[in-house]
């Protein structure tokens, strides 16, 4: 009886079983099964002589259908055997063809061969065979020996060649190029690399006394090589003596007012003034207590209008302070101001506390005051609608033309509703 219970309760299906035993229910553990990696019938199969030799021989994927393998598997197998892929990515270069290389251009014989252009110029470097260029002709020692004597324009007329192979190879051998006016500075010497080329005695003695950029456009030589050289021989530029009358300007006007009549730079000029003693003319006059407590309180425009100062250099202290832009949206409201909310319209309070309508509006309903109600229309301000236009009434009543035209079509809708029946 037990054995047959036992069998009855085995055909059971487990939402049958859950249902009978309810949370007493533990149901079997599945087995897990393995997915084949590679193909076959077990986990991780070794591949065999007879399937290592089909590689190669078909494509991936047919060799992965007959082998029951994975096309990755195939191809990860292969490419670890060093067997090339079936058809081959690049065919095999037969000896007719190979000799073709180097007697056309490559266009020529891709064209022939029905390969491509890359193709070709690839098989024919793997070779170590040199293009071939009908319209290109190889340089001579002499031709070489003239690059960077003379400007590559002139080179290129001399030489009948175009003006970017000359360029190209001159660049090529690490020649500088030379300008078209350039005139040497001693004659009779030879032209050669600017870059690499030996200071004379008459060149070393010329370093100080002349600016770097005047001496190097005087030599032909770059600005850094002629500051290069100089430092490295300890020679410094001579400073510009300074004269009595050259004194007696420091401290009169700004520094960069006195550098530019002098001829001098603006930090020469600071440090020689410090050095004496003078005091310095301010450009912009110093600031005073009263105009640093406006910084951050008022905008920059506002601070600039009020004291006199550019907008950027009120800009600048307030930064330089570390204080924070005034926002005009979020303004510091005085007691008295705050008295007049509700009292006066926000269209008024706005033009005199120099700011928008919203942000009266928004203050005052964020203190939950309500708006200014209108004052209402005396009996003589009516009898002034009957009589006048909009503009009088208004000049008289001390009204916008607005809320007069308003009033008016209010009165009219009312006398027209008492008038239907």
């Amino acid at each position: 009886m037990r054995a047959k219970t036992s069998s009855s309760f085995q055909n059971l299906s487990h939402q049958e079983r859950r249902r009978l035993l309810g949370h007493s229910y533990r149901p079997e553990p599945r087995v897990r099964r393995h997915h084949r990696r590679g193909g076959g019938g077990g986990y991780g199969q070794e591949w065999t002589v007879a399937e290592m030799g089909l590689l190669g021989t078909v494509e991936d994927a047919e060799a992965a259908r007959r082998l029951r393998r994975s096309k990755f598997s195939v191809a990860c197998k292969r490419r670890q055997l060093g067997v090339p892929s079936f058809p081959p990515r690049f065919p095999p270069w037969p000896e007719a063809d190979v000799k073709l290389l180097g007697t056309m251009s490559d266009k020529a014989a891709a064209r022939r061969l029905g390969r491509t252009m890359k193709s070709v110029a690839r098989e024919r470097r793997r070779r170590g065979i040199a293009a071939l260029r009908p319209g290109e002709r190889s340089w001579t020692a002499a031709e070489l020996a003239l690059l960077g004597r003379s400007a590559d324009a002139e080179v290129a007329q001399k030489l009948n060649r175009s003006h970017e192979s000359v360029s190209c190879m001159r660049r090529h051998l690490g020649i500088p190029a030379r300008r078209a006016n350039f005139k040497p500075l001693i004659p009779g010497r030879p032209p050669m690399n600017r870059l690499r080329a030996l200071w004379l005695a008459e060149e070393d003695a010329l370093l100080g006394t002349m600016s770097d950029a005047k001496l190097a456009k005087k030599l032909g030589r770059p600005v850094r090589t002629v500051a290069q050289r100089r430092q490295t021989k300890h020679v410094w530029l001579r400073r510009k003596a300074w004269r009595p009358e050259d004194l007696k300007i420091l401290g009169t006007r700004p520094d960069s007012q006195v550098a530019q009549l002098l001829g001098r730079r603006v930090l020469s000029v600071a440090s020689y003034r410090r050095s004496l003693g003078v005091k310095c003319c301010y450009q912009h006059r110093p600031w005073l207590k009263t105009e640093l407590a406006l910084l951050g309180v008022l905008t920059d425009e506002e601070v600039a209008r009020q004291t006199g100062h550019p907008v950027g250099a009120v800009e600048a202290k307030r930064q330089r302070l570390k204080i924070p832009p005034a926002n005009p949206v979020v303004r510091r409201w005085s007691p008295q101001e705050v008295a007049l909310l509700g009292v006066v319209s926000d269209q008024e309070l706005a033009k005199r506390f120099g700011c928008a309508r919203s942000v009266v509006a928004h203050k005052r309903r964020g203190l939950g005051i309500g708006p200014c109600v209108c004052r209402p229309w005396a009996p003589q301000e009516l009898t002034w609608l009957e009589s006048n236009g909009n503009a009088e009434v208004a000049r008289l009543t001390g009204r916008t033309r607005v809320a007069v035209k308003l009033k008016r079509q209010k009165l009219r809708r009312q006398a027209r509703r008492q008038s239907t029946p």
